[in-house]
């Protein structure tokens, strides 16, 4: 006898998936139509699952036929549950056009498993009732299984190898539903008459529904529209996918003033009903997301709908400047409305957040209009921000990355004897990125550590090739980035790379960033006592854009601390704050360590960082940074004005203008 219990309890949970989905409107923002299709192959099971049990309990009197065909429907029904998730998180984590051998590995298991399932009732190679009307597995039925097992192993693939788009949440999803997979077919084998498949997979389905189909965190809590975030997502996946689609922005700059002048409640009101506006205007499959205050933008699928986007755009308009009754409040709303189309308008996702921010920038109309197409805004930050990160992707992968050096004037000994290298992209255009924007960008995308790493080695390898210029380099700076030093072993990455350039340890300085050393750990600290023993001597890079507490500093084996330029604008501003700078110096000093700062570009600045004891100098005043390449063809200029003496003799007499 069968337990029927799980069964029906899979079919309710299968049909209150059905019934949710169906509700939620971010069902739009799923990787197409597939998982609506895996809730309804669920449900088929369960429902299939339960119709088998109960006629399988009334053998021999409900005869053999219903219960084989019984039984067929829910293995077909069963058997594709995996694959569905398989192809599932495929089309979520790659969102791209699927290959012929993924075809090929996802479809042939699958097709031969449908076949088995389909002949059986002739061939009775899975299941079949034997004489004595007892329902008995044929002599494939572990091939089928093994089949099961080897779509179990490709979904743990998928979710280990992950994707663009496989976010953390989306692997907890479709590791948790693996779980209750392999729970239910272990249980259902070793506990006779319990059918558990369906039930864990109904499970399975529902948690991914809970967690990746309609989080709390991808709706805005005041209006219910979805997040940008989760806006942009999707937005990213159809262009990869090359989706056809249309966004119609629907933007109304008066919610910003709206928003200081109103009180809580009114204004709340107005934001809801102004999106209660735009959602009775659009189609029921459109996706309707928050971008700003008074911003939304409509994303409508399909190749037919960029006509239909501009249909909507021009509805939008007959509220243009009319009056919103709020009781006892008026307001009169101006609208303007944003229209782009993919692909005619933007390739790109860079571009079309380009043309979306510009849509949002607009105050004043252009002529007569309040609707906005996509060649009236010009792209701007995200494409240069994604042309710079595919440039640098670009680099790293040819390992070119170019190196930029700055001399550090000695105030003790008048000369320069040590230099900063950093590193510099230059883009196609000529334009050149320079260090501190270029690592801001690849921390953005990831790639802040490779690019840290590669610094190093190609920053050691031209001190070691040129012989510090000659020798008229005795020591080089090195900026690590706060992801090289944050990881367990960090060290050991880093002195990998020191010990294969061949450079002396005492010729480098590394600089560990303010945020790095806030959020300080043990394996952080261990790893400096590591270099110091090693021989490398560290610095603190750009004190003063964190917030290092004092009395930490003491207990860290720093050799150098380099101020911001930050500290030396902030202490000239007057004569308490010189007072200020001249102590803090002092107190570091007193504790052993060389002060150093940035940003000397001027006469006056450097006479004011030496008076309050700043041993070294750094910025346009002592020569700007410059390619690496030009430095070693020109080695015999490196510094000269300094080296001449022109930057000490124009330091005379300053201890006295600062008091």
């Amino acid at each position: 006898m069968y337990v029927v219990f799980f069964d029906a309890t899979a079919l309710l949970l299968s049909l209150i998936t059905l019934a949710a989905y169906r509700k939620k409107t971010l069902r739009a923002l799923s990787g197409g139509r597939i998982f609506p299709v895996l809730i309804i192959v669920v449900l088929c099971s369960s429902l299939f699952s339960l119709l088998s049990s109960i006629a399988t309990n009334q053998l021999p009197r409900s005869g053999r036929m219903p219960v084989l065909i019984l039984t067929s429907l829910y293995y077909l029904a069963n058997f594709s549950i995996l694959p569905l998730v398989v192809y599932y998180l495929f089309n979520e984590s790659q969102s791209a056009k699927r290959t012929g051998i993924f075809h090929l590995v996802w479809g042939l298991p699958y097709s031969a498993g449908l076949l088995l399932i389909a002949v059986n009732p002739a061939t009775r190679l899975l299941f079949y009732i034997d004489p004595r009307g007892i329902y008995r597995h044929g002599p494939a039925f572990a091939a089928l299984y093994a089949i099961v097992g080897g779509y179990l192993l490709l979904t743990a693939l998928l979710l280990f190898r992950g994707g663009p788009f496989l976010t953390r949440a989306r692997k907890v999803a479709g590791m948790v539903f693996l779980l209750f997979c392999v729970t239910g077919i272990a249980v259902q084998r070793l506990v006779p008459g319990i059918m558990l498949e369906a039930f864990c997979a109904s499970l399975g389905v529902l948690f991914m529904f809970v967690t990746l189909q309609h989080p709390k965190s991808a709706t805005d809590s005041q209006t219910g529209a979805v997040t940008r975030t989760m806006f942009e997502q999707a937005f990213s996946r159809l262009i990869v996918a090359k989706t056809p689609f249309s966004v119609v922005v629907v933007y109304s700059p008066d919610f910003r003033e709206l928003l200081e002048l109103l009180e809580v409640i009114v204004y709340r009101k107005l934001a809801q009903s102004f999106y209660e506006w735009i959602a009775a205007k659009v189609p029921p499959a459109a996706v309707i997301a928050r971008l700003d205050e008074g911003a939304y933008a409509v994303m409508l699928k399909g190749s037919r709908d960029s006509t239909a986007a501009q249909y909507l755009a021009l509805d939008m308009l007959e509220r243009a400047y009319a009056v919103w009754d709020l009781d006892p409040v008026q307001v009169e709303l101006s609208v303007q409305v944003g229209v782009l189309s993919f692909p005619e308008h933007f390739l790109t996702f860079s571009d079309a957040m380009d043309r979306i921010s510009g849509i949002l920038k607009v105050s004043d109309l252009i002529g007569d209009r309040h609707v906005f197409y996509a060649s009236d805004i010009v792209p701007g930050a995200w494409t240069i921000k994604a042309g710079i990160a595919a440039a640098l992707k670009n680099v790293l992968a040819t390992g070119t990355l170019e190196l930029g050096i700055q001399g550090i004037f000695d105030v003790t000994k008048s000369e320069t004897r040590t230099a900063e290298i950093t590193a510099m992209l230059t883009l196609p255009s000529g334009e050149r990125i320079p260090h501190r924007e270029l690592f801001d960008i690849a921390g953005e995308v990831g790639l802040s550590a490779k690019t840290g790493t590669m610094l190093l080695e190609n920053a050691c390898r031209w001190f070691v090739a040129t012989n510090g210029m000659g020798n008229r380099l005795q020591t080089i700076q090195v900026s690590l980035s706060a992801s090289q030093c944050v990881s367990v072993g960090w060290h050991r990455d880093v002195w990998a790379v020191i010990s294969g350039t061949g450079i002396r340890p005492d010729a480098l300085y590394l600089g560990i960033g303010e945020t790095a050393i806030t959020t300080a750990g043990e394996q952080l600290k261990e790893g400096m006592q590591f270099l110091i023993e090693a021989g490398v001597r560290l610095f603190i890079d750009d004190y003063g854009t964190g917030f290092t507490d004092l009395g930490l500093l003491p207990h860290l084996p720093f050799n150098l601390i380099k101020f911001d330029e930050i500290i030396l604008s902030d202490g000239i501003a007057n004569k308490r704050t010189r007072t200020i700078l001249a102590g803090t110096i002092s107190y570091l000093t007193r504790l052993g360590f060389s002060i150093a700062s940035r940003g000397i570009d001027t006469p006056e600045q450097a006479e004011l960082m030496t008076w309050v004891g700043c041993q070294f100098l750094q910025g346009g005043q002592f020569g700007g940074i410059e390619p690496v390449r030009s430095e070693c063809e020109r080695a015999g200029t490196f510094s000269a004005h300094i080296i001449q003496g022109e930057s000490e003799s124009s330091m005379s007499g300053c201890g006295n203008r600062w008091k």
